[in-house]
């Protein structure tokens, strides 16, 4: 799975034009351990300026990231909360965070808003998902059905049933232009048990905060417990995850007025380590 976020962002690097990328800022942001995909940007795009990243997930642990990397407080959901980046980033790419929004529509917002005119965005996200199934069967099934969890405010229902027609019209309607959209239908196997376990536990930490603390060790094992009975192993005795996933490439249209020689807006207030450049490639990314 790993080498497919990975592939992902070469397609986005082929797809959107960024191999060119010098002294740019991206923002990513994720939910979960992405450190190993700052450092993927960084190698791929090894001129840009700076990565600032956002994390869904409130214990991310910040030490140790790279230099070019920094922290950027900011709900992705809440475009009143950004009103200091509006049209600073050239680009955008989202992995996964869409998964969690319960409004889409306010997540592509604020992608139009924070986007420079002609920038582009690059989005993954699942559409199927097989821990949304889990967690129902879990509820209905157990012990755990006289808690405060529920399906509705938990999962989202807003992108996960969505087709790729959707999310073209839905993403027209806000004013980008469609560069591509495809779903895709994954089998991810892991050799690694760890692995695995990082992959659920990245899904079932958001659920965490519905569980009485002494509680949440159990509730973790009843959840990977059913999701591997659920789900099975491969022929090779590896656990898997089947998954259908959404890859969008956009674009914020420019006017035909506007070149690549006009000046960039003014960057917005620095951070307490922040070494701005005007230029930004933005990384909204998610879940890994």
């Amino acid at each position: 799975e790993i080498e497919d976020k990975k592939e992902f962002l070469r397609s986005a690097g082929r797809r959107l034009d960024l191999k060119g990328l010098v002294d740019e800022e991206i923002l990513y942001t994720f939910c979960g351990n992405g450190r190993k995909y700052i450092l993927f940007i960084l190698q791929l795009y090894p001129k840009i300026g700076k990565v600032y990243f956002t994390n869904l997930m409130d214990s991310f642990n910040v030490e140790h990231i790279p230099r070019k990397a920094e922290l950027l407080t900011a709900d992705l959901q809440d475009i009143s909360k950004l009103s200091a980046h509006k049209e600073y980033f050239t680009h955008i790419v989202s992995i996964d965070c869409f998964n969690w929004y319960r409004n889409a529509r306010n997540g592509f917002n604020v992608i139009h808003h924070l986007l420079r005119l002609g920038g582009t965005a690059a989005i993954l996200m699942t559409i199927n998902s097989p821990f949304e199934d889990c967690f129902k069967d879990l509820i209905e099934n157990s012990a755990w059905k006289h808690t405060d969890l529920n399906q509705e405010s938990v999962f989202p229902k807003f992108p996960i049933r969505l087709s790729r027609n959707d999310y073209k019209e839905l993403v027209k309607d806000i004013g980008f232009a469609v560069v591509e959209c495809e779903e895709y239908y994954r089998i991810f196997e892991f050799e690694s048990l760890l692995d695995f376990y990082e992959k659920c536990m990245s899904f079932i930490s958001p659920l965490l905060t519905y569980i009485p603390k002494d509680q949440q060790p159990i509730f973790e094992n009843d959840y990977l417990d059913n999701f591997k009975r659920l789900h099975g192993v491969s022929y090779r005795g590896y656990q898997r995850i089947k998954t259908k996933t959404l890859s969008l490439f956009i674009r914020k249209p420019a006017p035909l007025s506007a070149t690549k020689s006009s000046p960039p807006p003014p960057p917005p207030p620095p951070s307490s380590s922040s070494t701005s450049s005007p230029y930004s490639f933005s990384y909204l990314g998610g879940r890994f």
